[in-house]
């Protein structure tokens, strides 16, 4: 799964997602990032699992 993190007109962090597959974001500073599966981070110290 993946999100597109980027900005608004007011220059808040905003979120689009999930989706399937990498976006392309258009040249505006945002960026696709991937999201762990569920259960691949530790949810109060954001520790990845072992792989």
């Amino acid at each position: 799964m993946y999100a597109t993190v980027g900005h608004d007109d007011t220059g808040s962090i905003v979120v689009y997602g999930p989706h399937d597959t990498p976006a392309i974001a258009p040249n505006d500073g945002a960026v696709t990032v991937a999201i762990c599966p569920a259960g691949a981070a530790d949810g109060t110290t954001g520790t990845l699992a072992e792989v």
